[in-house]
């Protein structure tokens, strides 16, 4: 995977949002906290096909968007496939199919562009073959007999493992016909009678769709563990958007909530890390609303959180941090390092006063923002600065057959 840094680089400037690629470059501050998710669950308990849910905590500018593509990045690096499901306020958290459905377009293999089910698909037939073909076995007939295994399998959703089966055979045969229809039915379009009646199955009434949505998504999770990938990783991203509703509603998602960490945690070869990114407020609604919910998500005792060194807390608290200046410049260093060492277009004359000037503008911003923004504040003024001042080139355009940044691989 590459990354147009220079066009990171002014994008930051202009929003300090996390950019979709490229987090792993500069992110700085979470060093011990990623290395604790990547040998805990994407190494040790994905390796045990076992699984968890966390709950990634920080007020809006806090970071949490980079903290989950950050990961995801990492957990891509070690095989992973992954799904960052944004939950704004146009997805009802309480439609289990819908949410469902986004998390099937979402899915992203590790070593791909591509987004979706039917993607995730193609790769696993491909991978299959490919790891028969170079142990030195026969691949077509491995794959054939993989295949037939799928209907066979014990997924939490018996149905899952017959449409998947017609899905590889179709893409192996190059009916795009059959499947299109299976994959469109594996990503949730389970209410069309028509897709269901082609494919041989049955569509779920209404009374039937929540325990259907529930059962599809654990088995979405246990096929990418018997393709042969490391696990899954999803990040719902924005949940508390999805979680402002009338007291009723927020009632029935923490319940909702409750029975997704138990049945995850209780998943067997599923190998899913599910994060949701929240902002304060949404705990404190749970520890009122959802007292249950609430002893799950506690720490088991004081300085025994994740940030204290016990990566099995459920919670992520990035408001947990040390000294904010140290913080801030951190940030700085980690991202003008970044522009001098990787964009062609740099001018190297004025790196020693650009990192000389770091500590001067962290204090600034941690003295003039808020605690929660501090961090966004921080990298835009950093990368305003790098992409204003310290380019060899004004015009916006590169050299004549220059390149303003090397595509970084992530």
């Amino acid at each position: 995977m590459t990354v147009d840094l220079l066009n990171m680089f002014e994008q930051l400037a202009e929003h300090g949002h996390a950019p979709v690629e490229g987090c792993s470059l500069f992110g700085a501050g979470y060093e011990m906290a990623f290395e604790q998710l990547r040998q805990k669950y994407l190494v040790e308990r994905f390796a045990r096909g076992g699984s968890a849910e966390k709950f990634v905590i920080g007020p809006f500018g806090s970071g949490k968007t980079h903290f989950l593509r950050q990961l995801m990045e990492i957990g891509r690096e070690l095989d992973c496939v992954t799904a960052e499901v944004p939950l704004n306020k146009n997805i009802d958290f309480t439609q289990n199919l819908v949410v469902y459905q986004q998390l099937a377009l979402e899915l992203r293999t590790p070593r791909s562009d591509a987004h979706g089910l039917s993607a995730l698909i193609v790769d696993a037939t491909r991978r299959v073959h490919e790891h028969a073909s170079s142990a030195g076995l026969p691949a077509d007939e491995l794959l054939e007999s993989w295949t037939a295994g799928l209907a066979d399998k014990d997924f939490a959703l018996p149905a899952f493992g017959r449409v998947l089966r017609t899905a590889v055979n179709a893409h192996r045969t190059g009916d795009e016909d059959s499947f299109s229809a299976a994959a469109r039915w594996l990503s949730g379009e389970v209410m069309n009678k028509a897709l269901a009646k082609q494919l041989g199955e049955h569509s779920p009434s209404l009374a039937e769709v929540k325990v259907f949505a529930h059962r599809a998504r654990l088995s979405l999770f246990q096929f990418v563990r018997h393709a042969g990938y490391q696990g899954t990783i999803v990040g719902f991203d924005e949940a508390e958007q999805s979680m402002a509703v009338d007291k009723k509603k927020m009632s029935r998602i923490f319940s909702h909530l409750l029975s997704e960490i138990n049945a995850v945690v209780d998943l067997a070869k599923g190998s899913a890390l599910v994060l949701y990114a929240v902002t304060p407020d949404v705990v404190e609604k749970i520890a009122v609303e959802m007292p249950m919910l609430m002893q799950r998500l506690a720490d088991p005792g004081p300085r025994q959180g994740f940030f204290d060194g016990n990566p099995l807390a459920a919670k992520i608290d990035l408001t947990q941090r040390g000294d904010a200046v140290d913080d801030l410049e951190r940030i700085g260093n980690r991202l003008t390092s970044l522009f001098f060492e990787r964009i062609d277009g740099a001018d190297r004359a004025k790196e020693a006063d650009a990192k000389r000037s770091i500590r001067s503008v962290a204090e600034d911003v941690a003295a003039s923002e808020a605690s929660s923004s501090a961090r966004r504040a921080m990298v835009k003024r950093i990368c305003a600065t790098l992409a204003n001042s310290c380019l060899t080139f004004t015009s916006g355009l590169p050299p004549a057959g220059g390149s303003p940044g090397r595509e970084a691989e992530v």
